[in-house]
Order: C-alpha cells, then structure tokens, then sequence
C-alpha cells in the first residue's frame, strides 16, 4: 500500500523536529560535574562520544562551535584539566 505524499507530510515534520530538538550535553552544570582525576569514559557518560580527540586533548562542542569543552587527558587516559569557552 502507497501512502499518498499529502498524507506523509505531518510525520515527515514530526520526524525532523524530534531530531532537531533533542537537547545538548554541553551545559555548564555537565561541565561542573568533570573532576579531575576521572577516567574519559566516565566524562563520555557525562558529555558523549568527544567530537575530537587529538594527543591526550578531547573535546565537545555546540552552537556552530561557539561553545566548547576540552579535556586534557593524563597519560592513564584521566582527566589532568578541563576548560570551556562560551558557556
């Protein structure tokens, strides 16, 4: 059975703000809650999966890459120091 495109459109839209509205881990309370001395995975449980992750530096960003979060990681792969910009 073919749904006609007329009938689709509502589901289609709903589709598209769900997708668009889901709301960011990269807030100052997230932020807040990184300690040094945590492992990366139990920050990933914080923030997610880093965007970009390059010589024991990981980070996460929102707005276009306005906001961002770095972790620098020691060599345990745990947090030695933590920044945000525009948060």
């Amino acid at each position: 059975m073919v749904i006609p495109l007329k009938n689709r459109w509502p589901a289609l839209l709903l589709a598209l703000c769900l997708t668009g509205c889901t709301e960011s881990k990269i807030t100052r309370a997230n932020f807040d809650k990184i300690e040094i001395g945590m492992k990366q995975s139990e920050v990933e449980a914080i923030l997610g999966k880093p965007e970009y992750s390059y010589q024991g530096v990981v980070s996460w960003s929102t707005n276009h890459s306005k906001s961002v979060i770095s972790i620098v990681l020691d060599d345990r792969g745990c947090v030695a120091d933590k920044n945000v910009e525009n948060l």
